[in-house]
C-alpha cells in the first residue's frame, strides 16, 4: 500500500478535522542578498517548523545576523524580524498554529584553547504568527546575572517549547522550568528539569533524579499544574540528552537508554508505566508527535513515520535535506538545499506527498567580454545562471593569464595563475566573482598585456547537473591592465 494511502487511514478522524487547514506544497526561501560569496549567500537555517497553515523558519548569515521568516506554498515569505549581526549568535524557534517562540545565544571564547567560553547574549522571545515578536527575557554581556557563571558558556540559558498559546521554558541559570499561558498570563513553577514539551492542556518535563543520572517524567495539567502521572527512565551506559514529545491526551513518547541503543517508550495516563514501542539507533531524535505517530530521525539515514499503536514504521526518504522535518501531528514540514536554493515543503498527512523541486544546478557561463586589471589589482568575472534548474549555481572560478606570442625557451606558452573563487547565483540570474590579484601576478599582466585570460568554471555540485551540463566551461578572453 501506498505511503499516502497508509497514513490516509491512519489519520482518517484528524485529517477530516483539518483539511480545511491544509496547505501541501513547497516554497523557496529567497537567497541572502548582497553576496555572491557561495558561505555568505545561503544562509544557516533554523526550522523550518509546522505554524497552522504556514511554516517558520529562522535564516542566518556568516557574520551571526539572523532573520525570523514565515511562508506556505502559494503565499511569499514574510519577514517576521531581523536581529543584528554578534558573534557566534545561534538561533531556535517552536511553534503553534498561533505563536512562534524564539530562544537567541551568542558567545565568545576568552581562552578557545582551553576552552574558556562565556555568552553574550541570552534572549527568550515570543509573539503571534503576524507578529510583532516580543522579549520575554533578555540577558546581554555587561547587564548583571544574578545566577553569575552559570549564565556563560556555549549552550544557550533558555530551553523552550511552545504548544498552542501554551510556552514551557527551562532556565538553565537556575536550572527550573516554568509553564505560562501567553494569552492569559497564568502558570507557574515545574522544578528543575532538562527536556520539556507541550500539547493541548498538558506540559511534560524530565526531571534528574538526586545523585543519578536517571532522570524521571512527569506530564502534568498545565493549568492547575497537578500531576497527571510519571515515568522513570533509567541512567545509561552512555552521556544521554533525555528527549520527550506529548500529545493532546497527555500521551508521552519518550527515549530511554537501553544499552547502546535507545528505546522509544509510549506513556499515558492509563499506562504510566509506559510501554516499549521499538528499539532505535542511540543517535535517533524525536522530530515531533501528534495524532497517534511519532516522527523519528537518525543520522543521514530516512525520517521514519512510527504509528504509537504498532502499525508499520513508513519511511520518508528526502534528497537534499538539510536540517531535520518537523511534525505537529497535523504536517510534516523540511528543507531541501542544493546550491543556493533553499526549498521548505509542507505537506498534510493524508494528502499525496508533493513532489519534490527540481533542484539542479547548472554550471555558470562566463562573459565573452575582454577584461581589465584595475590599478588597484581587482578584477571582476562576470557570469551568467542558466534557468535550466531552480536549484541555481553554486561553482568555483579559476583564472590564468596567458601570455599572447611569447614563448619560453621550451615552447610552451608563459603562464601565470590569477586566483580562484566562488560564486553563487540564484537561477537565471547574472552576477560576478570579483578577484583580488596577488602582486606578483599583477606585475606580470602588466609587462605582458594584453594577454589571454582563461576562466575555468567548475559546479561544486556535479550530480545534480542538468541533462547536457557537463560540470566544467571553460572561456578565453582578453585580459588588458590599467595603467
Amino acid at each position: 500500500m501506498r505511503f499516502a494511502v497508509m497514513l490516509a487511514t491512519l489519520l482518517l478522524a484528524a485529517a477530516a478535522a483539518t483539511s480545511a487547514m491544509a496547505s501541501t506544497g513547497t516554497f523557496e526561501i529567497p537567497k541572502l542578498p548582497g553576496s555572491t560569496q557561495p558561505d555568505d549567500a545561503i544562509g544557516v537555517l533554523a526550522g523550518p517548523l509546522p505554524a497552522g497553515d504556514a511554516v517558520v523558519f529562522g535564516l542566518g548569515d556568516a557574520a551571526g545576523g539572523w532573520s525570523v521568516g514565515i511562508g506556505a506554498p502559494g503565499v511569499p515569505v514574510r519577514r517576521l524580524a531581523a536581529y543584528p549581526p554578534k558573534e557566534n549568535a545561534m538561533l531556535d524557534l517552536d511553534a503553534s498554529p498561533s505563536r512562534i517562540v524564539v530562544v537567541r545565544h551568542a558567545w565568545e571564547c576568552g581562552s578557545c584553547r582551553y576552552m574558556d567560553y562565556r555568552a553574550t547574549l541570552d534572549a527568550l522571545i515570543s509573539g503571534p504568527l503576524t507578529g510583532p515578536l516580543t522579549p520575554i527575557a533578555a540577558w546581554e554581556e555587561g547587564q548583571p546575572c544574578a545566577a553569575g557563571s552559570l549564565c556563560s558558556g556555549q549552550r544557550s540559558r533558555f530551553v523552550a517549547a511552545l504548544g498552542g498559546d501554551l510556552l514551557a521554558a527551562i532556565d538553565r541559570c537556575t536550572q527550573t522550568a516554568r509553564v505560562t499561558n501567553l494569552a492569559t498570563g497564568a502558570g507557574g513553577p515545574l522544578g528543575s528539569a532538562t527536556a520539556l514539551a507541550v500539547a493541548g492542556s498538558y506540559v511534560a518535563t524530565t526531571q534528574p533524579r538526586a545523585q543519578s543520572p536517571a532522570s524521571t517524567v512527569i506530564v502534568r495539567d498545565a493549568s492547575s499544574l497537578a500531576e497527571s502521572y510519571r515515568a522513570g527512565l533509567p541512567a545509561g551506559g552512555e552521556p544521554f540528552s533525555p528527549q520527550v514529545a506529548l500529545l493532546a491526551d497527555a500521551t508521552a513518547v519518550y527515549m530511554s537508554p537501553l544499552g547502546s541503543q535507545l528505546a522509544l517508550v509510549v506513556a499515558s495516563p492509563a499506562a504510566p508505566s509506559g510501554r516499549v514501542l521499538r528499539v532505535v539507533p542511540f543517535a535517533t531524535a524525536i522530530a515531533g508527535a501528534g495524532s497517534g505517530l511519532v516522527l523519528l530521525m537518525s543520522g543521514q539515514g530516512p525520517a521514519q513515520l512510527v504509528p504509537l499503536n504498532g502499525g508499520p514504521v513508513q519511511e520518508l526518504a528526502i534528497a537534499d535535506l538539510v536540517g531535520v522535518p518537523a511534525f505537529d501531528g497535523r504536517s510534516i514540514t523540511w528543507a531541501q538545499r542544493a546550491c543556493v536554493t533553499t526549498a521548505i515543503t509542507s505537506w498534510q498527512l493524508g494528502d499525496v506527498r508533493p513532489a519534490g523541486p527540481d533542484l539542479r544546478c547548472p554550471t555558470p557561463r562566463p562573459s565573452r567580454a575582454a577584461r581589465t586589471l584595475a590599478r588597484n589589482r581587482r578584477l571582476s568575472i562576470e557570469l551568467a545562471c542558466p534557468a535550466t534548474g531552480r536549484g541555481g549555481c553554486l561553482a568555483d572560478v579559476r583564472l590564468t593569464a596567458i601570455a599572447h606570442a611569447r614563448r619560453g625557451a621550451n615552447g610552451a606558452e608563459r603562464v601565470y595563475r590569477l586566483g580562484h573563487n566562488g560564486v553563487a547565483l540564484d537561477p537565471g540570474t547574472r552576477g560576478r566573482s570579483d578577484f583580488v590579484v596577488p602582486a606578483g601576478a599583477a606585475r606580470w599582466v602588466r609587462r605582458h598585456a594584453p594577454v589571454r585570460l582563461r576562466i575555468d568554471v567548475v559546479s561544486r555540485r556535479d550530480e545534480r547537473l542538468p541533462a547536457g551540463d557537463g560540470g566544467q566551461v571553460a572561456r578565453t578572453v582578453t585580459l588588458r591592465a590599467a595603467h
